[in-house]
């Protein structure tokens, strides 16, 4: 495990798991080596279908990023363009931070899918692939059989671009991606089992029919539930013991819209894009998914269900 210097630790921390706004990473000081088994490539991968996150090994994250990483968080999310859920995976210089991020696809996808997700035709991966550059992203997206997967980066105005090396990387990754999607199993392990299944469901709307979570030495960690494999919702939670992520945490009701969440312990919120309950030592929970009833520009609805489960989550911080 390298030893990472602050200077380069600021400088790669660019976002925050659960949809935070606003440069920086409140766990800049943590321990970046995971604990859980998947970060550490030892799930079975008959017994628990595929760890994306064991996927794309040390050299070839720092190949792609340009900076040594770990596996940072885990969360069922989709792509635009994709009715399929992805297993994503970001990996970054501490818990909650990006550098690079590796999605895989869960459900069957097809050069239809592919060319819906966006981007320009590229060759040199083994298949079919597209690149596609934003303002904040570039990413290259391929399909391996029927897998969907994406390898993405943010843009730094500060540093050239990654293109190239992300589209080497894929190349190489695409060995071992599955030919078919992987098993959409529960993955859920760790400090994730201690939050309520009955919360989760009330606040998805209907059982989860699938789970990822990645732990951290520290004790931080990231949970995430989805309904299903196609068009289904999502919720994460991540809980951090990092004691610098609460004062972050708690500025992003001074960055717009929110709204104050009455009977949960600590300073507890809601933004257009997340739910956060931060605790008086300085831990701190954010949540995101699909919610019923979001908006644009509106903070979140307090509904019973996400109150519930925002204490409940709150619980676990020791």
């Amino acid at each position: 495990m390298p030893i990472l210097r602050p200077a380069v630790l600021a400088a790669a921390a660019l976002l925050l798991v659960a949809g935070c706004t606003g440069g920086g990473d409140p766990a800049a000081d943590g321990d970046p080596t995971p604990s859980s088994s998947e970060a550490a490539g030892e799930v079975d991968p008959i017994l628990r279908g595929l760890d994306v996150c064991a996927l794309l090994p040390p050299a070839l994250a720092e190949r792609a990023s340009g900076v040594p990483v770990e596996p940072s968080s885990r969360r069922l999310t989709s792509l635009p363009g994709y009715a399929g859920v992805v297993d994503e995976c970001r990996f970054g210089v501490s818990f909650g931070s990006s550098a690079v991020t590796l999605a895989v696809g869960l459900a069957p996808a097809t050069g239809a899918d592919l060319r819906r997700v966006g981007g320009r035709p590229r060759g040199g991966v083994g298949g079919p692939a597209r690149t596609r550059v934003t303002p904040t992203d570039e990413s290259v997206t391929f399909l391996r059989g029927a897998t969907l997967v994406e390898l993405r980066s943010p843009v730094s105005a500060d540093a050239p671009s990654r293109l190239a090396r992300l589209v080497e990387v894929a190349r190489v990754l695409a060995e071992d991606v599955p030919a078919d999607p992987p098993e959409s199993d529960e993955q859920t392990t760790g400090r994730c089992q201690d939050l309520s299944t009955d919360r989760v469901d009330g606040v998805l709307g209907s059982p989860a029919g699938l789970s990822r979570s990645l732990s951290y030495a520290d004790g931080s960690a990231v949970c995430s539930w989805a309904t299903g494999i196609t068009r289904a919702r999502t919720v994460t939670v991540a809980m951090y013991t990092n004691r610098q992520a609460g004062p972050f945490l708690a500025s992003q009701q001074d960055t717009g819209p929110s709204t104050p969440v009455r009977g949960v312990p600590g300073e507890a919120f809601t933004t257009p894009a997340s739910a956060y309950v931060v605790a008086d030592d300085g831990q701190a929970v954010a949540i995101n998914g699909s919610f019923a009833g979001a908006r644009n520009g509106r903070p979140l609805p307090v509904t019973p269900e996400l109150t519930a489960l925002m204490g409940d989550a709150a619980s676990t911080l020791r």
